[in-house]
């Protein structure tokens, strides 16, 4: 089974996958030929990112906020095929093609408010300006409800406003246990 954690910017995301990384669970990274301070990221050149798209070798590559800097990112099919946990962010998540998601997919959402994001983000100190961040991820909001509601095949985990360590111990016994996918399904729907 396949794992998509998916929320919005300051919303634990990166700090789920330290914690699963810790437990040994094998969570996928994404490239960027931006250097993003997000352990949840290697850095290819721009030359290694045209080889991914030459190949083929993509599950998705887009571009990045940051259109200024001709900046791309996405997801390898080495990484996808090596990895069970994908963490990503609404907009990365609708640019993903249908067919990856199949009877075989959970999908748990961090659906945390703003103003819990905006906590975690003073507290973290992060460097992005949060109002231009929101912005951009909202956009791809509507699309991502949509997408998640109208595929028959996902088995959701809902949490809302959670505390990283609980949906840690929740993604934890999923990816370790798949048979209590639907058990947490019923529970974080």
């Amino acid at each position: 089974m396949k794992y998509f954690v998916v929320g919005m910017h300051s919303s634990g995301k990166q700090e789920l996958f330290e914690i699963l990384m810790k437990q040994s669970i094998k969570c996928g990274k994404l490239f960027s030929n931006t250097d993003i301070n997000d352990i949840r990221y290697d850095f290819f050149s721009k030359e290694d990112i045209m080889e991914i798209f030459e190949n083929k070798a993509y599950i998705f590559m887009k571009e990045t906020d940051d259109f200024s800097r001709n900046s791309y990112e996405g997801l390898s099919l080495f990484e996808y095929d090596n990895n069970d946990v994908f963490i990503l962010s609404p907009d990365q998540f609708v640019a993903i093609p249908q067919q990856y998601f199949t009877e075989d997919t959970c999908l748990i959402w961090l659906d945390d408010s703003k103003g819990v994001r905006k906590q975690r983000f003073d507290d973290e100190r992060r460097s992005y300006n949060f109002n231009e961040k929101e912005e951009f991820e909202r956009r791809d909001l509507d699309e991502f409800v949509k997408l998640i509601y109208n595929n028959k095949y996902f088995h959701i985990l809902y949490f809302t406003n959670e505390d990283i360590q609980r949906v840690s111990s929740v993604v934890y016994a999923c990816v370790k246990f798949p048979e209590l996918v639907n058990n947490f399904e019923k529970t974080y729907k």
